[in-house]
């Protein structure tokens, strides 16, 4: 899972951050406090699985939080934005969902409840991509624990690192369908830094290397070297 929050108070940056990076499904957390930022995001917003925006944000020049939900909401309208607000006010909370907002949340809130709701909102995301409405994703013979954060085949545990899982469940959430090889370099490090030294291959190469002993390693697929597919068969 990968978080983008935007929100300007240090103290609740460095809790929530303490919460998701000892979460097993976490892959990146990435906190902003400005408007500059935010622009410097939009270009990879589609890299991340879930956003969470303050209403008040200090460092915004004249932009509000509304301005930047519908410039999301213009890149993806599938990605889930939790709003987070000191303000139990009816009309601010009718105004994020009149946004698409996907929730809010008052502060101040539970940790756990916080983390709570944005795992809730992650499945929701993954089951919009693999249209299963359970706890696990499926796809022929593989099935993913959102739970456990681990892969199966049939019955027996696919070990993989924690990159080679997510890229997995990339692959997973959106079969038979060409994905780009930027698009996963955004994924798995969520930055537009130049990519010599994340080489995407080596970590698809390992990913197969694991999926050899079960005899399904061919299902992922290079097409045309920039262009990867994970096939139902071979």
């Amino acid at each position: 899972m990968n978080i983008l929050i935007i929100e300007d108070d240090l103290l609740l940056w460095h809790n929530i951050k303490k919460v998701f990076d000892k979460n097993i499904i976490t892959n990146n957390i990435k906190i902003i406090n400005s408007y500059k930022w935010f622009i410097h995001e939009l270009e990879l917003v589609e890299a991340y699985d879930i956003i969470v925006i303050d209403i008040i944000l200090e460092y915004c020049e004249d932009k509000t939080w509304i301005d930047l939900i519908n410039i999301i909401r213009k890149k993806s309208n599938k990605i889930p934005i939790l709003v987070i607000s000191w303000f139990s006010w009816f009309d601010w909370m009718q105004k994020a969902f009149e946004v698409w907002a996907s929730d809010y949340m008052i502060k101040p809130f539970r940790l756990r409840e916080f983390e709570i709701r944005l795992l809730r909102w992650f499945k929701i995301y993954l089951h919009s991509l693999n249209f299963t409405p359970e706890d696990r994703l499926y796809y022929k013979e593989i099935s993913y624990s959102i739970k456990e954060n681990e892969f199966y085949f049939w019955d027996k545990k696919i070990t993989l690192t924690k990159k080679s899982k997510y890229v997995l469940l990339i692959f997973l959430s959106q079969p038979e369908t060409l994905i780009k090889e930027d698009f996963l370099a955004n994924k798995i490090w969520c930055d537009n830094d130049d990519f010599k030294d994340r080489n995407i291959r080596i970590i698809i190469l390992r990913l197969k290397d694991s999926l050899r002993k079960f005899g399904i390693a061919e299902r992922i697929e290079n097409i045309r070297g920039e262009w990867y597919l994970m096939r139902s068969n071979f």
